[in-house]
């Protein structure tokens, strides 16, 4: 393995700089689904409101799944890369956004399209803005997480 030995040379915090732009497709994803996908869906004429909802809560599901990847792909690099505590809080953030959607809102959320689907009376609450917020907090710390990352 003669060709593998330049690796021996090089600082472990070099190799685990190609994930530091992870969150940065993190964010683009984020971007993609959540502000640019989601609306667009409930803005089509033509696709009926209960199909919406089925499309948006496998999408939100397989979502979910992909954070979680990306969730575990760079708390690893972080971990090899020994980063100081100062990026830890800057995504223990990202964390924590993460958590009240996917633990607190996702499930109330659901609950109201259920309620909808079965025609039941919707009280109007604020988890759905509220999730939008933090999404989009989401998002601007990912970029932050990012490049404080790259700069590290």
């Amino acid at each position: 393995m003669e060709f593998l030995s330049y690796l021996e040379e090089i600082p472990h915090r070099y190799i685990t700089t190609v994930p530091y732009a992870l969150p940065f497709v993190w964010a683009g994803a984020i971007l993609g689904h959540s502000f640019i996908a989601t609306p667009a869906k409930y803005n089509a004429p033509n696709l009926e409101h209960a199909t919406a909802q089925e499309i948006g809560h496998a999408t939100f599901t397989l979502f979910f799944i992909f954070e979680a990847l990306f969730l575990a792909i760079i708390t690893g690099t972080m971990v090899l890369s020994e980063v100081g505590p100062y990026l830890w809080f800057v995504f223990g953030l990202v964390l924590i956004c993460l958590f009240l959607q996917r633990y607190y809102l996702k499930p109330i959320i659901y609950n109201k399209v259920d309620d909808y689907e079965h025609n039941r009376p919707l009280p109007n609450t604020f988890h759905r803005k509220f999730y939008g917020v933090l999404e989009a907090f989401k998002f601007l710390t990912l970029i932050g997480l990012g490049t404080l990352l790259i700069r590290y």
